[in-house]
């Protein structure tokens, strides 16, 4: 028989791994890196991803969806332009994406004077 404090070291360790869970499932990422083109461009998105927040309106009703951006990429690395090519449908999940490639700029700096990228962004619980 567990003493109550195994009990409560349990039911601690088990209310925390659910929350590492739910969190690990509320994130971003590039959708299928084959539909980059190129490391440039697959390096750009990661880096969108990574500062992609679900929105809370869109989590609460379980909502997803795939985010179709193109962007231009200047030579410091800067958003020279960006443009939502391909709604999720979900006008809070296409707004976070927006949101997330203004925030990860400064991108790497392309090879060229400036690089056109578009990708994907899939927000999935």
């Amino acid at each position: 028989m567990l003493s109550s404090m195994e009990i409560n070291i349990m039911t601690t360790f088990a209310n925390s791994f659910k929350a590492f869970v739910a969190v690990a499932s509320m994130i971003a990422f590039p959708a299928l890196a084959e539909e980059a083109s190129g490391n440039y461009t697959h390096t750009v998105f990661t880096q969108i991803s990574g500062h992609a927040e679900y929105p809370r309106a869109a989590r609460l009703l379980s909502e997803e969806g795939v985010v179709t951006l193109s962007m231009v990429v200047d030579h410091a690395g800067n958003v020279a332009s960006l443009k939502l090519v391909n709604s999720s449908g979900v006008p809070a999940i296409d707004h976070a994406a927006l949101e997330a490639a203004l925030a990860a700029a400064p991108y790497p700096q392309p090879a060229d004077q400036q690089a056109e990228v578009r990708g994907k962004i899939r927000f999935q619980l």
